[in-house]
């Protein structure tokens, strides 16, 4: 228990001035300051305070707005040390309450901290544009132009614009680099040009006579030209925007080690990554020069609601990768930016690292596209080819559910199973297994070893091949599962592999599959349940629609090849 004039929470023991500020009890908190209850550095907010505050009871919410801002966010960093050895016998703080530096969210709070201030703040329209918003329509309007002058190659220019910006963004949204260079992007633009023009070509040069391949390739010049000038103008005015405090992106350090201080001095010396660093999360103990510590790792969501950062710059420091993780999957921080510093970073130099912070290289740590254009064209891929392999199959699955029927009981075999999200369905299979191990008598068991004894002789020949696994289309196709995914396990595993393996509750972000890169890897039967996790994780981060092919081709030669169990 904390007595008197202080309570505790989960950030440790907060202060009753706080409390009263938090709760909006005005004539308190001022009594707190007053008293010395606050550290001497945060008496100047009591100038911020509005006269009117001083009048007894209850302010208004929005009266209390100067003092909430710099206070609340303090809160979530904030821990004090000793508080109930400060304590009086009548409940009283006999001590000041030392307490980190508040987060610099107003011109006031902004002056205390010398990172913050080197940036002023910017005019509120120009707060809230990105690059995509300047660089996509100059880029969409120079790769249409020749249509102008052209009019009779309007399908193969509008082709070779659309493949040109998907490229060109990686078939995602457009981000400009921190370090922005048109000489830079040069390169990559020409290889991206050329790559559309290259795709859009052929087709016209075998479908159309060769003066419109010759209309189309001039225009592919003038495109181009437009592009680069376009770029190089785009670019200036992005350079200029940072430069001048116009464009700023509010940014969290994850982690307070050496590298955290270089970036944050970097930052505020050079504006041109169009970041502020707001502050840092980090164990207990931790400084950075010039920088407030917000909290732990597991106050990240609540920092970063607190200071609005969009941008998250992890760092080095004392953080455990298992908590990183965990909190970066948080949703509520889904559409903040993550940019990684990599490990022995000095060491790599042309590693296809496209951007940098001054000398330090950073990678930006793009989500797996679980939901959007990608998710649909997944989904839409799964019915129709599932559907078409279930029709064309469904002659041999009837033969072979005639022969495991002969034995009387049911040829289908219906197995609770967890999916997307936790969820969990009825995953059908042949029975391969003698009728009562398929009941499940002697209860769920894991590894082949056990499972040989029940399975019955047949059921050895369509587990080889995989056939016992073909009534899953119809999985597919009610959206229970995927063709290509994490294989799907039993309720009782799931939990007991989610405590025992850092990752694999992770695997159950998308829907199961019918075969999956964990399968095509060796890893089933009896394998390594980590391996399995982390093979699953990588697939759902590095997913594309190429990879789903590549791994159903694969899965087709082990079928072939009869690697089945």
């Amino acid at each position: 228990m904390v007595s008197g004039a202080h309570r505790a929470d989960r950030f440790g023991v907060r202060s009753q001035g706080e409390v009263d500020i938090l709760t909006n009890d005005v004539t308190r908190a001022r009594r707190a300051v007053a008293q010395g209850r606050f550290a001497p550095s945060h008496r100047a907010l009591e100038q911020q305070w509005p006269a009117e505050h001083s009048r007894p009871g209850r302010a208004r919410s929005s009266e209390l707005a100067p003092v909430m801002l710099p206070v609340v966010p303090l809160v979530l960093g904030g821990r004090v040390a000793g508080a109930a050895a400060a304590s009086g016998a009548d409940g009283t703080s006999t001590a000041p309450l030392v307490l980190p530096r508040p987060i610099p969210l107003n011109a006031a709070a902004r002056s205390t901290s010398p990172v913050a201030a080197a940036h002023p703040t910017p005019p509120g329209v120009l707060r809230h544009v990105r690059g995509w918003m300047l660089v996509l329509p100059v880029d969409g309007v120079a790769l249409l132009a020749p249509i102008l002058v052209w009019p009779s190659v309007l399908l193969p220019v509008v082709a070779f614009t659309v493949i040109s910006l998907l490229l060109m963004t990686g078939g995602g949204r457009y981000r400009a680099r921190l370090h922005a260079s048109f000489l830079d992007d040069l390169p990559s633009l020409l290889r991206n040009l050329v790559a559309a023009a290259g795709m859009v070509a052929l087709p016209v040069a075998l479908a159309r006579s060769g003066d419109e391949l010759v209309l189309f390739l001039r225009g592919v010049l003038v495109a181009g030209a437009l592009l680069l000038v376009g770029r190089l103008v785009t670019t200036s005015l992005i350079n200029v925007g940072r430069r001048r405090g116009w464009v700023q992106h509010p940014t969290l350090l994850v982690g307070g080690g050496e590298v955290a201080g270089v970036l944050a001095r970097l930052v505020a010396e050079d504006r041109r990554s169009g970041l502020v660093v707001a502050g840092f999360v980090d164990a207990p103990g931790t400084e950075l020069t010039g920088v407030p510590r917000l909290g732990d790792f597991c106050d990240l969501e609540r920092a970063v609601r607190a200071t609005g950062a969009d941008v998250l710059l992890l760092a080095d420091g004392d953080l455990d990768e298992t908590e990183m993780v965990r909190a970066l999957d948080d949703p509520a921080i889904a559409d903040v930016d993550k940019l990684i510093v990599p490990r022995m970073h000095v060491l790599r130099t042309r590693n296809g690292l496209h951007d940098r912070i001054g000398p330090i290289p950073v990678a930006r740590i793009t989500p797996p596209r679980l939901s959007g254009v990608g998710a649909a064209s997944k989904r839409v891929t799964d019915v129709v080819v599932a559907a078409a392999v279930l029709l064309l199959v469904s002659p041999l699955l009837a033969v072979c559910a005639a022969v495991v029927r002969a034995d009387g009981e049911p040829a289908i075999y219906r197995q609770t199973r967890v999916g997307r999200d936790g969820a969990t369905f009825e995953c059908l299979k042949l029975r391969s297994m003698t009728a009562a191990a398929a009941a499940g008598a002697d209860g769920p068991s894991w590894g082949t070893d056990r499972n040989a004894n029940r399975i019955t002789p047949f059921g050895r020949f369509i587990r080889a091949t995989s056939i016992d696994e073909l009534p899953q289309l119809w999985n597919v196709v009610r959206g229970d599962m995927s063709l290509v995914g994490p294989r799907p396990e039993r309720p009782t595993f799931v939990d007991t592999f989610s405590a025992e393996h850092v990752g694999y509750s992770r695997r159950h972000r998308v829907r199961p599959g019918l075969t999956g890169l964990s399968q095509i890897s060796g890893l089933r039967g009896d394998t390594s349940i980590g391996d399995r996790a982390r093979t699953d994780n990588y697939y759902i981060e590095n997913w594309s629609q190429y990879s789903d092919l590549a791994i159903a081709v694969r899965t087709v030669r082990e079928i072939l090849l009869a690697r089945g169990r």
